[in-house]
């Protein structure tokens, strides 16, 4: 990617902010360079003077967002972790679960969610040197850092455990905060009785659903063979 020769540039910014909006909402490919910059409202030589092309743009701004939401996010934990070691008691598991939760469902954040959860599955489905770079100096350190908060919180369990605990709760959230909430299929499945179109609720569900996930201390285990058909 490009290095920003003047990073700090009201013109670099605005096309950032215009992009990553773009971006949230349209996904990459749908978004042309003449839409950034117009949102922006800078000219198109600009893309290429500040960061290069397209794709070194699109690097730039999933970098950005990942790298601010990872350092609310750290620094959220540790003030969670410092107030419970200063008292005494073990942290609270739900408070970390929720550090995790808010910068996907808390209120105002759906553009952010929705972009982040676009790295992440881009990252998984179709791999490459840059989110491999990305996840490797945002997101593995930041893993490490909550798996040792899992470990805190629910003393005895299992590292490996966590892991996977701190993996299968990542999923479940990027899945959570980008369903469809105006097509709205739970409350058809559930005939009304339940909803995501209240972001609240969404959350509450979500939270409580990972803290039951990681404090699970039972022997619970794949069942093979439940597709066979009988003889």
């Amino acid at each position: 990617m490009k290095r920003l020769s003047e990073p700090e540039a009201p013109a670099a910014c605005r096309i950032l902010d215009a992009a990553e909006l773009l971006f949230s909402r349209q996904g990459v490919v749908a978004t042309s360079v003449r839409q950034i910059t117009r949102e922006a409202e800078v000219n198109v030589a600009s893309v290429n003077y500040y960061f290069g092309s397209k794709d070194d743009l699109a690097e730039a701004v999933f970098e950005r967002v990942i790298a601010r939401v990872t350092e609310e996010r750290l620094t959220g934990l540790g003030h969670i972790l410092s107030a419970a070691a200063a008292a005494g008691e073990a942290p609270d598991l739900a408070r970390i679960v929720s550090s995790f939760v808010e910068p996907y469902m808390g209120d105002g954040n759906e553009d952010q969610a929705v972009l982040m959860a676009r790295f992440i599955l881009s990252h998984r489905l179709e791999p490459s040197d840059t989110t491999r770079r990305i996840v490797g100096e945002y997101l593995n350190p930041m893993a490490r850092a909550y798996v040792d908060a899992f470990a805190k919180a629910v003393p005895g369990a299992e590292t490996g455990d966590l892991f996977w605990r701190y993996l299968l709760m990542v999923s479940t959230t990027i899945l959570t905060s980008t369903e469809d909430r105006a097509a709205d299929r739970l409350s058809a499945l559930s005939e009304g009785r339940a909803s995501v179109a209240d972001r609240g609720v969404a959350r509450d569900a979500l939270v409580a659903f990972a803290v039951a996930g990681i404090r699970n201390s039972a022997p619970v285990a794949f069942v093979p063979g439940t597709l066979d058909q009988p003889d």
